[in-house]
């Protein structure tokens, strides 16, 4: 998508009931691609929440992994753009790229955090896949428009 569509929103089924409102993890939410906020000085601890610090693929809000979605959109400042619906078995991620913003809807989530955080945490989670498996998926999307 071109970087004017730099609003995501999202609603997802998350794992617990209560989380902070600057959490990226938090249920439902609404991220700008880029914050306004200055590089902090080395070794001072900055005067905004970490969710904001911007990244090359956008804030660290904006560009994180939402698992479990039930709704996942992408606007721009006029809410025209791109809406997937899903039943909460899929996992939507927003990044810059170049001059565009892409967008990401999976099945198969791996997590992160290296392969010894991996393989701890979802290890019951991991799929092997057999040489030639075919993996088959579909999503739901709706260009959406203001007009």
């Amino acid at each position: 998508m071109p970087k004017a569509f730099d609003t995501l929103r999202w609603k997802r089924k998350a794992q617990w009931t209560v989380y902070p409102d600057d959490h990226i993890g938090r249920p439902t939410g609404e991220a700008k691609v880029f914050s306004n906020v200055k590089e902090a000085e080395s070794w001072t601890k900055p005067d905004w929440s970490w969710f904001l610090d911007n990244t090359p693929f956008g804030t660290n809000d904006f560009c994180a992994t939402r698992q479990n979605i039930l709704n996942f959109s992408l606007t721009d400042e006029d809410a025209n753009g791109i809406f997937i619906q899903s039943d909460g078995t899929q996992h939507g991620r927003a990044y810059v790229e170049g001059e565009q913003i892409r967008l990401l809807v999976a099945f198969y989530y791996t997590g992160r955090g290296g392969p010894r955080w991996q393989e701890i945490r979802y290890k019951h989670e991991q799929m092997p896949l057999k040489k030639g498996a075919i993996l088959e998926d579909s999503v739901r999307l709706k260009l959406i428009s203001r007009d």
